[in-house]
């Protein structure tokens, strides 16, 4: 069972899930420029 995070403030709450879609955006942002690196290391391979 996975514990519940408790908030003493709404502030405390708020810097939370904002630092959590800071989090997000990051990964997004490596996931999408990896993609990026492989499809320029095909381009060049697949090309006659």
């Amino acid at each position: 069972m996975k514990k519940r995070k408790i908030f003493r403030t709404p502030e405390e709450r708020a810097a939370w899930v904002a630092r959590g879609e800071e989090l997000q955006r990051e990964l997004q942002y490596w996931i999408e420029r990896g993609k990026a690196e492989l499809a320029a290391r095909q381009e060049p391979a697949s090309s006659p």
